[in-house]
C-alpha cells in the first residue's frame, strides 16, 4: 500500500515538473512575434530598476493581474529603429510577472538587458513570463545583432533547438 502511494506521489510531482515546457529563449523568435503581434511592442536595449524592491515570490496559479505580480519600474537605454539600437529612452513601466500554475516569471535583476515592451495605456508593460520570452539579460553581441538585421529586413530565422 506504502509503494502504491509513493508510485502515486511520484507519479503526479513528475506530471507537474513536465506541465511546463518552454522552447529555450530566443530572441529572434521574440522579435517576430512582437512584429506580428496586433500590439505595438519597444524593443529596447537597456536596463530596468523597480520603484521598491520585487517581493520575493509572485503569486502562483493565473494570468490574472494580483497585486503582487506587477512593480512599477523604469527602464533606461536605446530603443531600437532604422539604424539600430540609437534612440535614447528613459520609460516609465509596469514590470509584470506572469504565471501558468505554479511557474511565475521572475522580476528582472540589475543588468543589461534586450526586452521587448508593450505598448499598453496608462503605462507600457513589461511581461516576464515563465519562458522568458520578452527578456534576455546579459544579451550576447550576436543577439544584438541578429534583432537588428531583422529590424532592417535582413535575414531573421528563430534558431532551431
Amino acid at each position: 500500500m506504502m509503494r502504491s502511494v509513493a508510485c502515486l506521489i511520484a507519479l503526479l510531482v513528475s506530471g507537474q515538473v513536465q506541465a511546463l515546457s518552454c522552447m529555450r529563449p530566443d530572441a529572434v523568435a521574440s522579435y517576430i512575434n512582437a512584429a506580428e503581434a496586433a500590439d505595438v511592442y519597444y524593443v529596447i536595449l537597456g536596463e530596468v530598476t523597480l520603484d521598491r524592491p520585487a517581493p520575493a515570490r509572485p503569486d502562483t496559479g493565473t494570468y490574472n493581474e494580483a497585486p503582487n505580480n506587477a512593480v512599477r519600474g523604469e527602464i533606461t537605454g536605446k530603443s531600437l529603429g532604422p539604424n539600430g539600437f540609437q534612440t535614447s529612452v528613459n520609460l516609465g513601466v509596469k514590470v509584470h510577472s506572469l504565471c501558468a500554475g505554479p511557474w511565475c516569471g521572475p522580476f528582472p535583476p540589475r543588468g543589461p538587458a534586450l526586452m521587448f515592451v508593450k505598448n499598453d495605456q496608462p503605462r507600457p508593460v513589461l511581461e516576464m513570463d515563465p519562458c522568458s520570452t520578452q527578456y534576455f539579460g546579459n544579451p550576447t553581441p550576436e543577439m544584438i545583432e541578429k534583432v537588428q538585421t531583422c529590424h532592417r529586413g535582413g535575414t531573421c530565422e528563430p534558431a532551431e533547438f
